[in-house]
């Protein structure tokens, strides 16, 4: 299951689920910053807020950023690149 954007409405968005590791019983919450340029591709991906200390909780931020970065936003032609901030929960 894809992580879930609490913060923020990616429907316009075009991403890849990451592939999930084997089940474990974790959740948590990874705050990211990313940046969209003009064509609409993620360029970078930041970690802000680990989702926790455990080896589980750095595989949750592991999956967000591979979630986050395979996305393709609608493009804006001349625009300038556009920093955000992001929540995904997840549950394993």
């Amino acid at each position: 299951m894809p992580p879930r954007a609490s913060t923020l409405n990616l429907g316009a968005a075009k991403c890849v689920a990451p592939k999930q590791p084997e089940p474990a019983v974790v959740s948590g919450t990874t705050r990211l910053h990313y940046t969209v340029d003009a064509s609409g591709k993620v360029t970078r991906v930041e970690v802000v807020q680990s989702a926790g200390d455990t080896e589980a909780h750095k595989r949750l931020d592991r999956l967000s950023v591979s979630y986050l970065s395979s996305c393709v936003f609608p493009a804006s032609p001349g625009a300038a690149d556009v920093v955000q901030k992001i929540e995904f929960e997840y549950v394993l």
